[in-house]
């Protein structure tokens, strides 16, 4: 809640108040399925994201843009989650 007053030179003051909501900052869990076997590319990686402000975008370092990625490899990745 935040109130501004305002006083003019003759001292007369006038206010109003508002309440300002602040959105939280998106939080992700991901839970990942590994590869069946050397140089296979079927792992998985299932995000959840909450918190924040939706609509989420998504940008995994393999250039998928969806919540959950397929057909991942060995390494690592990585995901930009982004809120509205």
């Amino acid at each position: 809640m935040v109130t501004l007053t305002v006083t003019d030179e003759d001292g007369d003051t006038n206010s109003i108040t508002k309440n300002i909501t602040i959105d939280s900052t998106p939080t992700a869990a991901i839970v990942g399925t590994n590869i069946t076997c050397n140089g296979a590319n079927d792992g998985i990686a299932d995000l959840t994201v909450t918190g924040g402000k939706v609509p989420y975008t998504y940008l995994w370092s393999t250039g998928a843009t969806t919540e959950d990625v397929n057909g991942l490899g060995v390494g690592t990745h990585n995901v930009t989650i982004t809120d509205a």
